[in-house]
């Protein structure tokens, strides 16, 4: 047998690792040291990179864009003013928007009824003013109740008046058209909630006329409300100047939006996304005059558009649906002078009855 010793210690050396010196070793001590920091910057940056992404996918669910205003609620019951099929007038009642589930909420007169942001309570005021074109000798105050009726509160008091009340988004305060029996000027305020506690925001500055019907926007900063400057008659055909108005919750920033010519203003109602607010123009029951007709506009006065154009019939009271995706408003019909709850699409289209007995003054909240 051949010696094979050689021949191994032979491929030993060819296989032996070569030899550095200090330097050769430092050298790439430090070249693996370097190569180790780029490798934890290139994950880092992945893992980063990746929760970026599944960030931006996130908002992308919502609508490739950070929302700026508050997202639209759920759709719940709808509460209106009716007789319903028998009683008094002037109750309140919620429903659901399919017109099941009808209940009768409350035995005290009631109007301009709004619901908490939550859910679990209506605001409403006790007064006399839907029908009345001119608010300054009516009185009433502002009320509470929770959705199953019980719980009834009394908001405000004193020898003034306060009607049309809407709740902050928060749930802390409600927005007031009052007028104060110390003679001072008419205007839209802001109550506390829980004590009544009013602050003034707004001053009419036309004698006799009122500041009235105010809406939140979605955000809380800004208060949409209308301001009266001339009245004649509710189915005057010229004369009568109102206007839709904003201004913000600390009282600055006061502009008018809409032209006082347009006539009969009314009932704002601020889109859940704050993109746009809604609201009546014209004369709700009288066939002699302008009928009353729901119109759009963007809150910096701009995009004015007509949303119902029935001839035979006034259109009045809107209010956005929590989720944005629908109007609720009344419809009063002159042949039959009837009043009936319907809902229709944010460009108007889609006009469908609520099938309940009357209806007026509907707002549209998030309980079930």
């Amino acid at each position: 047998m051949p010696d094979l010793g050689p021949l191994l210690e032979r491929q030993m050396r060819e296989i032996r690792p070569p030899e550095y010196t200090i330097g050769d070793v430092a050298r790439r001590r430090d070249r693996r040291r370097r190569n180790q920091r780029i490798g934890t910057v290139v994950v880092a940056f992945l893992l980063a990179g990746l929760a970026v992404g599944g960030v931006l996918r996130a908002f992308g669910d919502l609508g490739s864009a950070i929302p700026a205003e508050p997202i639209p609620g759920r759709n719940g019951r709808i509460a209106f003013v009716s007789p319903g099929a028998a009683g008094p007038d002037d109750r309140l009642y919620t429903v659901a928007p399919d017109g099941s589930g009808l209940r009768r909420v409350t035995d005290i007169h009631v109007e301009s009824p709004d619901w908490s942001p939550d859910g679990s309570m209506i605001a409403f005021d006790d007064g006399s003013v839907v029908d009345h074109i001119d608010w300054s000798l009516d009185v009433g105050h502002i009320h509470t109740v929770k959705a199953d009726g019980t719980g009834l509160s009394q908001v405000t008091t004193g020898d003034g008046a306060e009607f049309a009340p809407d709740w902050s988004p928060d749930g802390t305060h409600i927005a007031v058209s009052a007028i104060p029996a110390s003679g001072a000027p008419s205007g839209i305020f802001i109550a506390d909630a829980v004590t009544g506690t009013m602050r003034a925001l707004t001053t009419n500055p036309y004698p006799g006329y009122q500041d009235k019907e105010p809406d939140y926007a979605p955000d809380g900063t800004r208060i949409a409300f209308i301001r009266d400057r001339r009245l004649v008659d509710a189915g005057a055909t010229t004369g009568n100047e109102s206007a839709l108005c904003v201004v913000n919750v600390d009282g600055t920033g006061l502009h008018r939006l809409t032209p006082w010519r347009m006539g009969l203003a009314g009932t704002p109602s601020w889109s859940p996304d704050g993109s746009s607010i809604i609201f009546r123009s014209g004369s709700a029951f009288d066939a002699s005059g302008v009928p009353a007709q729901i119109f759009s506009i963007r809150p910096d006065g701009r995009g004015l558009r007509q949303l119902t154009s029935a001839t035979d019939a006034s259109s009045y009271w809107p209010e956005w649906s929590p989720d944005g995706r629908w109007i609720v408003f009344t419809r009063y019909a002159f042949g039959a002078a009837s009043q009936q709850l319907f809902t229709m699409s944010p460009d108007g289209s889609h006009v469908a009855p609520i099938p309940v007995l009357g209806g007026n003054e509907a707002t549209w909240g998030t309980h079930p």
